[in-house]
């Protein structure tokens, strides 16, 4: 399978594990046109409301606004951006939940590109 090509996309990826974010910034920036990163929900519902990314990767446990009230607020201003949960759990639970606020997919943490690049074809197709 070839990769797909998001080189006209836009994405907002929520982490906040410093580390995680510079290693999927590095990986975002080779395949986006345009990446943006926030630290946690909130400032993440800001750079939405400034950007409008093309998708979304968010983390689910995050402080301030967790990435599925996050999912859920931006599901409300908007139904068609793509929106990718990750989480450490890969809990029926947690997947439930972000299927219930309205996410596009979920991919397991600790995130593999492949899982990654699957779900975002799957969400923009």
């Amino acid at each position: 399978m070839s990769e797909p090509d998001f080189s006209q996309k836009s994405v907002l990826y929520v982490e906040d594990d410093e580390d995680i974010r510079i290693s999927m910034n590095r990986f975002l920036t080779r395949r986006f046109r345009e990446v943006h990163l926030a630290e946690n929900g909130k400032i993440a519902l800001e750079m939405y409301d400034q950007f409008h990314p093309d998708i979304i990767i968010t983390d689910v446990h995050m402080p301030e606004m967790n990435g599925l009230e996050l999912t859920r607020r931006i599901r409300e201003k908007d139904a068609k951006t793509s929106i990718i949960v990750m989480s450490a759990f890969s809990d029926s639970e947690y997947f439930d939940g972000a299927k219930s606020v309205g996410a596009s997919g979920y991919v397991s943490k600790p995130v593999q590109r492949e899982d990654l690049l699957r779900a975002l074809t799957e969400a923009v197709s």
